[in-house]
């Protein structure tokens, strides 16, 4: 593996480039068929990100591989009536893809001055690079080898499917939240939460098949039960040291931060009737399960873990 700065970036743009390549002309590993060794270049890719300390997303350098190989593809395709003025107008059109991914318009009247069948062929390339589906659908491709590389480890394909619910094109991001999971539901705290998440799940999602869910943040009053007071005072406490672990990618003290809800949670449950006759009461409590599912969401999705 290649160790220094500059050698990592070109061993990068070099793998990203030949993912880019292979899926934009529909040359994907299909079952035990990868004739181009792309699964291997997939881990390449892993192999780099998750040594790099800070991380590294994935999104962003999937688009300028694209890019390149768009520019790549008008360089061969124009004929010798492109000139030097329309050749610059088109790479600089492809400098920002984020920004290019809103200016279909302003490529279209570039590649219809860089002359007729070369450019047709170019944009219509263009187009089904600039769908954000197939960045995608490249991510998603990495994705699935860094689940294999963990399940070879012995991680539970569930929690992986958990961590990697959330979208994030962070891979070392991503195995943190996978290890901190891990850890934490090989604990009685971790599994009893679950346990509750669960039952707040199931109710949460019986309660929408009826009608809309309550929105907004559940509220404290001299009328409510105990157990339910000091779910939403406990809520209100673990919710900004989640947030603050987070932000820190400190996946294992957010979880320790949720730990403090699995007493308050289990109260609750025990002591409370969620579905109330009282249509107040009812949607307070609502809320409030919604609350627990957001704060615990944060790090991954529980409802995809078994158990």
């Amino acid at each position: 593996m290649p160790r220094g700065p500059v050698s990592i970036a070109v061993a990068l743009a070099d793998k990203l480039d030949t993912l880019a390549g292979f899926f934009e002309i529909g040359e994907k590993p299909t079952g035990s068929r990868d004739p181009f060794a792309l699964r291997r270049t997939a881990l390449g890719v892993i192999r780099m990100a998750l040594g790099q300390r800070g991380g590294l997303k994935l999104r962003p350098l999937i688009a300028y591989a694209g890019v390149g190989v768009a520019v790549s593809v008008i360089r061969n395709v124009s004929d010798s009536r492109l000139n030097a003025l329309s050749y610059r107008q088109a790479v600089a059109a492809f400098a920002d893809p984020a920004a290019e991914f809103a200016a279909a318009d302003r490529l279209e009247a570039t590649f219809r001055a860089l002359g007729e069948q070369g450019p047709v062929k170019a944009l219509e390339f263009w187009r089904g690079l600039n769908d954000a589906a197939w960045i995608e659908e490249v991510l998603a491709f990495i994705l699935d080898r860094l689940k294999v590389l963990l399940r070879d480890q012995g991680v539970r394909h569930d929690l992986c499917d958990a961590a990697f619910a959330l979208g994030d094109d962070d891979l070392v991001r991503t195995v943190a939240r996978v290890r901190a999971l891990e850890a934490f539901l090989a604990t009685d705290d971790g599994g009893n939460l679950l346990a509750g998440y669960k039952r707040a799940i199931n109710i949460l999602d019986a309660e929408a098949k009826k009608g809309p869910l309550p929105v907004g943040e559940s509220v404290q009053g001299p009328d409510l039960s105990p157990q339910e007071s000091a779910l939403i005072e406990a809520l209100a406490d673990a919710r900004p040291r989640v947030d603050t672990a987070v932000a820190a990618e400190n996946f294992v003290a957010a979880l320790g931060a949720l730990a403090a809800l699995r007493a308050p949670v289990d109260a609750f449950f025990d002591k409370v009737l969620v579905n109330s006759p009282v249509a107040e009461e009812r949607d307070n409590r609502l809320r409030l399960l919604s609350q627990v599912k957001g704060a615990m969401g944060q790090v991954a999705d529980f409802s995809r873990v078994s158990g």
